[in-house]
């Protein structure tokens, strides 16, 4: 499966600029490959995860950060959650 676009939005970026934020979907998680590390993080998995893309303040629709991995679309929405005037586009059925 190729990356999906699965939610969309912007949030407030030092309380005042407008960023563009997305959730996407993969069914590739890269591992750390540190061997100090659980296997279940050094180690590449497939499957189904989300992360979050996070726009920059300087340019919209350029996405220069992006978070963890996370196992689950409700998991990644509650990490968003703690960013500052953020409003979804979606409501996490977005196609792209």
């Amino acid at each position: 499966m190729d990356d999906e676009l699965t939610m969309k939005g912007t949030f407030l970026y030092d309380g005042t600029v407008v960023c563009d934020i997305r959730i996407c979907r993969t069914s590739f998680r890269p591992g750390t490959g540190d061997e100090e590390d659980a296997e279940a993080d050094r180690e590449d998995r497939q499957g189904e995860f989300y992360y979050i893309d996070y726009g920059s303040p300087a340019a919209r629709g350029q996405y220069p950060s992006r978070s963890v991995y996370f196992d689950s679309l409700p998991e990644a929405v509650q990490h968003a959650a703690l960013l500052p005037g953020l409003e979804w586009e979606s409501d996490g059925h977005l196609t792209p």
